[in-house]
């Protein structure tokens, strides 16, 4: 179910609207549009990321991450152009992080092809599969082992034990759909926060704090600059002010996205190096990038290999 308020306090109409999706809190300021609109914006927005949980949530029995984990090494699965778009850019991405972004680190990496597994006893006409000595053969469990088709959309696995898990990549991809609709929709000024990890803004945020208690789960939020001064050049722009939830930084968004990946967001860690097999050790990392899903690839990698910029 998604919550809205909206407020107009000296001619500034200010929504704010909420919701849980993909095991976190989706969290939307908007400014600029009047309540009705701001109210079927959100509905749509609300519509739109509920049916993103649904195909992409591997944890869930019925969406389509799961029925591709479960059915894709033994034969084609038909897929949506959400899954296609994400499964494609996740193979780009393990490709030019060096394989430091990976989205099949939950696979069972240890399954090896038997004469038991009819998906690869003809994969190899040189292979013998009840031979231990030729897993080797066949492609590594990482995305490259991952086989997409264009006409129809499918996906197949090339290796046993393969699975996806598109955790942030997912979130990202969510927030870069809401960021395209509120432009359709010509909203020229909002914060988008989906579990204080992947935001992105846009605009300028208005200077009174709207008195709603859910606001305190948000980002701590900038004054507001006048959409006039912004004629004045990039310079003179506030944009968003949002803060790290452990204090250790504040960035300004100006019209941009910040992407935090770090271990402490979940007990016991969840960042993983695909080199070693282990959780990192490290904090919090943070990135501004020009879309949502960019800045959960550098996050993640940056956090895994930090640079001397981080």
């Amino acid at each position: 179910m998604v919550h809205f308020r909206f407020q107009s306090p000296e001619d500034l109409r200010i929504g704010y609207a909420w919701f849980s999706a993909m095991h976190t809190r989706m969290d939307i300021v908007l400014v600029g549009p009047g309540e009705a609109m701001q109210r079927e914006i959100t509905q749509q927005v609300y519509e739109r990321v509920m049916m993103l949980d649904g195909l992409l949530n591997r944890f869930s029995a019925g969406s389509e991450v799961a029925k591709v984990n479960a059915k894709a090494v033994l034969e084609d699965v038909p897929i949506s152009n959400d899954l296609y778009y994400l499964l494609e850019y996740a193979q780009q991405a393990f490709v030019s992080t060096g394989g430091l972004f990976d989205i099949t680190l939950q696979s069972e990496r240890d399954t090896a092809p038997t004469t038991d597994n009819r998906a690869f006893k003809n994969r190899n006409s040189q292979t013998n599969p009840t031979d231990s000595s030729t897993s080797h053969r066949f492609p590594p469990l990482n995305p490259r082992a991952i086989n997409l088709q264009h006409h129809p959309l499918r996906v197949r696995f090339l290796h046993p034990g393969l699975q996806i898990d598109l955790g942030g990549l997912a979130k990202g991809y969510a927030v870069d759909q809401i960021r395209e609709m509120l432009e359709e929709a010509r909203v020229e000024h909002y914060l988008i926060s989906f579990g204080n990890s992947s935001i992105a803004a846009k605009g300028d945020r208005p200077g009174k704090k709207p008195p709603i208690d859910a606001l305190k789960c948000a980002p701590e939020l900038s004054e507001f600059q006048s959409p006039e001064s912004k004629n004045a050049g990039l310079s003179s722009r506030v944009g968003w002010k949002v803060s790290l939830q452990n204090g250790s930084a504040t960035y300004q968004l100006i019209d941009e996205c910040l992407t935090v990946s770090g271990n402490e967001t979940q007990p016991g860690g969840h960042i993983i190096d695909p080199r070693s097999g282990k959780l990192v050790q490290a904090t919090t990392v943070a990135v501004k990038t020009k879309t949502a899903i960019e800045g959960e690839i550098l996050s993640t990698t940056r956090f895994i290999f930090p640079t001397p910029n981080n």
